[in-house]
C-alpha cells in the first residue's frame, strides 16, 4: 500500500479533538460514532484538513476489546480500528498524514501476553486500514508503551512510531524524564507529550528537547473540560500558548488535544507560517 511520506524539514500541524467535535455535533463522543455516524466523522476530518492540518488522527484510542466492552463493540475491536483508519484515509485523499491512535488500556492487572494480544489486534486494524504511522498516544505507564512496541514488532509492522506521554502540569517533568528513560531506544518518528492544561508548556518542551535528539511532538489541551473548551477556542488559544515553542524551534509536530477545534488548528497554521 502506498503511503504518504513524512517530511522532516517542516513543522507538522496535527489535528485536534474528534471527541469534542462530535459533541459539538450532538453525537456520541466515543468509537460508536465510527459505526453510527461515519459521514459526520468524515466531515470533521475535512474541517481539520481545510483548517490547515498536515496530519489527522484515527478515532481509535480505545479500539481494543477492553476499551470497546462498555460500548457493546468488544467483538469488533479489529473492525473498529480498521474502520476508523479507513475513514481517516478516505478523508485525507492522500494529501495529509494519517496517524493511527493507540491508547492506554484501562486496566490495572492483566497478563503481559494478553496485553500484547489486545494491542496486536488493534494495531493490525490500523496498519491494514492504511495508517501512515502509529501514535502511542497519551500514556502514563512506560511498561504499557513497551507492550505496544512488542505488539508492533511481533506483527512485523514497519510503520513509523510516535510516543507521547500524558502530562497535565509542569511539576510532572520529573516523571516525564523517568518515563522516556524507561522506554526502549529506537528510531522514533517523534517523542513528546499530550496534555498540559496549565502554564509552563514551553518549559516542558525545553525539557523534552534536552531529553532526546528525536523530533518533538506536543498535542496541547485547551481546558480540562472538553465540553466547555470548544466554546472558548476561537482560533487564538492554541496559537498563543504554542507560539513561544514554535518560535524557539522546540517542536516538530504540534496540534490540539482536549478542546482542539479546527479554528485552533487554523491559528496554529498561521503562527507556523509567520
Amino acid at each position: 500500500m502506498s503511503r504518504k511520506t513524512i517530511r522532516k524539514d517542516k513543522l507538522v500541524i496535527m489535528d485536534g479533538s474528534m471527541a469534542g467535535m462530535l459533541l459539538r455535533y450532538g453525537l456520541h463522543d466515543d468509537e460508536r460514532a465510527l459505526w453510527e455516524s461515519p459521514d459526520t466523522v468524515l466531515e470533521i476530518y475535512r474541517e481539520y484538513i481545510q483548517a490547515g492540518a498536515d496530519a489527522i488522527s484515527t478515532f481509535t484510542m480505545n479500539a481494543n476489546r477492553i476499551g470497546l466492552r462498555p460500548l457493546g463493540l468488544e467483538e469488533k475491536a479489529y473492525e473498529t480500528a480498521l474502520l476508523g483508519t479507513q475513514l481517516a484515509r478516505k478523508a485525507s485523499e492522500g494529501r495529509v498524514l494519517v496517524g493511527g491512535n493507540v491508547g492506554q488500556l484501562k486496566v490495572k492487572y492483566l497478563r503481559k501476553g494478553s496485553i500484547i494480544a489486545l494491542y496486536k489486534e488493534q494495531i493490525r486494524g490500523l496498519w491494514e486500514g492504511g495508517a501512515d504511522f502509529i501514535h502511542i498516544r497519551s500514556f502514563t505507564r512506560s511498561s504499557m508503551v513497551k507492550d505496544v512496541l512488542l505488539a508492533i514488532d511481533k506483527l512485523g509492522c514497519d510503520l513509523p512510531v510516535m510516543v507521547t506521554m500524558h502530562v497535565q502540569e509542569p511539576e510532572e517533568v520529573r516523571r516525564m524524564e523517568q518515563f522516556f528513560a524507561a522506554i526502549p531506544d529506537r528510531p522514533y518518528m517523534a517523542l513528546g507529550i499530550c496534555g498540559c492544561c496549565g502554564r509552563g508548556g514551553t518549559d516542558i518542551c525545553r525539557k523534552m528537547k534536552s531529553l532526546t535528539d528525536k523530533p518533538i511532538a506536543f498535542c496541547r489541551d485547551i481546558e480540562k473540560d472538553e465540553r466547555t473548551a470548544l466554546q472558548h477556542d476561537r482560533g487564538q488559544v492554541l496559537a498563543v500558548t504554542m507560539r513561544p515553542s514554535i518560535y524557539e524551534g522546540l517542536v516538530d509536530y504540534v496540534g490540539g488535544n482536549i478542546g482542539g477545534s479546527p479554528e485552533g488548528i487554523c491559528g496554529l497554521k498561521t503562527v507556523s507560517s509567520e
